[in-house]
């Protein structure tokens, strides 16, 4: 009875029935749960309609009941080549060799993971062994586990990258996907708690160093948060600004000139602008502020400042420079310190007056709604909301 509705299963899937194949396999698996058929034709079925994480389930119970069932290892490595993992991939052919010389569709994938993998100029591997491939699962949870995170699937990430620190306690990147979770769930102790565990596997990650700067400052504790900040020029992808000219110590510059340049985006511009005030009263010298000229009208009325330029190539003549974000770090700002003389930003007169008279004719309390940031951010989805949300109100 078992083996005809798996042969059903079969048939219907060859036809492209594939949710009648997937109706006799669990039928099928309900009955035994461990049928190694079962799980292996609907682990392979799984892989075919793209749901790697319940076709890396049920082949790797497979492989707990056959650790040498040459399909299973096969398929296994068809999902680790596919997310580039070529070395373990080539590991996993080879283990479904051992197993079944025969099997040339393993020998063909083989050649061809090998062949991927010298022309990304990786070195080949000799023959694994079997709990090499299990560690090597746990990189394909990693990677599915952060693309359902930014897809913003939290609990399904939470569930791949909690099952690749099962396997592997020791991948570090997965318990740092699992402090991403965390900190979208804002359980922000728990999310540098897993950040600091990723860390002690590649303590020298700028990348890791920088998100635990973040999570620091969240939490308050300016101290150690602003001095781990300063590693964000190393992360991957950052954009360096070099100038002759040295860094400010936070010296009296009596009379010379200071550049103070914005970074990252126009929101921490509009954050960070407030010291603008202090540094000149600390300086006693001339401040120049750097960024995009969209944002010069407005930050040009903020106290400390003598005058705003472009971001570059041609500065005018200054004698030290110094990040905006990071001023809070060199004052040593702390929850207790930071700038609150508001507002500290002014409107143009002529606008309040031409926006006081053309809303003057609407009745009743009004209200501004911000709903769009840079739709060249990457992650602007998440913080952007599409203006015809708002028409009910």
């Amino acid at each position: 009875m078992v083996h005809h509705v798996i042969a059903t299963g079969l048939r219907m899937q060859s036809q492209g029935d594939l949710l009648g194949a997937e109706e006799c396999f669990a039928k099928v698996l309900s009955q035994e749960p461990e049928n190694q058929d079962a799980l292996f034709r609907f682990g392979v079925l799984r892989l075919r309609q793209g749901m790697i994480l319940d076709a890396m389930s049920k082949l790797q119970r497979v492989l707990q009941l056959d650790t040498r069932h040459a399909e299973a290892y096969n398929n296994l490595g068809v999902m680790l080549a596919q997310h580039n993992r070529f070395a373990q991939a080539i590991a996993c052919f080879h283990l479904a060799l051992r197993s079944k010389p025969s099997l040339e569709d393993a020998r063909r994938n083989l050649n061809q993971a090998i062949s991927d993998q010298e022309r990304q100029g990786g070195d080949c591997v000799p023959m694994s062994e079997p709990f090499q491939v299990a560690l090597a699962a746990a990189e394909i949870y990693y990677s599915q586990g952060m693309t359902l995170l930014g897809q913003g699937h939290i609990l399904e990430a939470e569930q791949a990258l909690g099952r690749a620190v099962q396997i592997n306690p020791d991948h570090g990147m997965s318990h740092y996907g699992l402090g991403l979770v965390s900190a979208e769930q804002g359980e922000l102790e728990n999310a540098l708690a897993q950040v600091e565990r990723a860390l002690k596997h590649a303590p020298q990650s700028a990348d890791l160093r920088y998100d635990r700067a973040r999570l620091l400052l969240q939490l308050g504790d300016f101290e150690r948060g602003w001095s781990e900040f300063e590693c964000r020029w190393k992360v991957t992808g950052a954009e360096v600004r070099a100038f002759p000219q040295p860094l400010w110590n936070g010296a009296p510059l009596n009379g010379r000139t200071i550049l103070l340049h914005g970074e990252q985006g126009i929101g921490d511009v509009f954050q960070f602008i407030r010291y603008t005030a202090f540094v000149k009263d600390r300086t006693k010298g001339n401040v120049l502020v750097a960024c995009p000229p969209s944002l010069h009208r407005i930050l040009a009325s903020c106290p400390g400042v003598d005058a705003m330029v472009g971001m570059g190539p041609d500065y005018p003549p200054f004698d030290v420079h110094m990040p905006l974000m990071s001023l809070p770090g060199l004052v040593k700002t702390t929850l207790e310190t930071i700038p609150n003389n508001v507002p500290y930003l002014f409107p143009a007169p002529e606008l309040v007056e031409y926006w006081k008279q053309d809303l003057d004719g609407i009745r009743g309390f009004k209200v501004g709604i911000v709903w769009q940031g840079s739709p060249t951010y990457k992650w602007d989805h998440q913080r952007s909301i599409p203006l015809y949300h708002f028409a009910s109100l």
